[in-house]
């Protein structure tokens, strides 16, 4: 009997060529893609998600996620409770960008960066103006020690961010 006429044996088939890749996927459970692909590839895809628009409830800010990194530029009051509603997950978020010390783009920073050490976020890269910095320690006088994360602040003087996903060019304008 033909295989393409018993339509059930057909089925079966498919159902072991299925568990035979969800056994090649389990191989790879728990790595993150940087481990998974060799290091030196670009990502295969790169999303843009805009998580604040820049109304009254919040400020403008903007998600970008890869194969490898996450970057939330701007964290402006309820952010959090935006990237939650769109379901985009803080834990993976690797790098926070500032462009302005505005209270629309630094307003929910400090409820991040709290809500990061909790989840066991192990480090976040700030980058952003010059007074970023003294924005931080401020935080910690309220928060703790904030030993858990290792917070870094990238300075404004250096001017290109680049990693395996991107290049973010910081321009201060004062």
């Amino acid at each position: 009997m033909d295989m393409n006429k018993n339509p059930q044996k057909k089925k079966q088939k498919q159902k072991q060529e299925q568990k035979k890749q969800g056994k090649q996927k389990d191989a790879f459970k728990g790595l993150k893609a940087k481990d998974r692909c060799g290091g030196g590839h670009a990502p295969s895809h790169v999303y843009l998600q805009v998580v604040g628009a820049g109304s009254r409830d919040s400020g403008a800010s903007l998600y970008v996620f890869s194969d490898f990194n996450r970057y939330l530029f701007n964290c402006g009051e309820g952010t959090q409770r935006l990237m939650h509603e769109y379901k985009l997950k803080a834990s993976h978020l690797d790098n926070i960008f500032i462009t302005r010390m505005k209270w629309d783009n630094i307003g929910g920073l400090s409820g991040m960066i709290l809500t990061l050490k909790d989840i066991g976020v192990p480090e976040c890269v700030l980058s952003g103006p010059p007074q970023l910095d003294k924005f931080t320690d401020a935080i910690k006088v309220f928060s703790g020690a904030l030993e858990s994360i290792k917070l870094s602040v990238r300075p404004y003087t250096e001017k290109t961010y680049t990693d395996q996903t991107m290049s973010v060019d910081q321009v201060p304008v004062f």
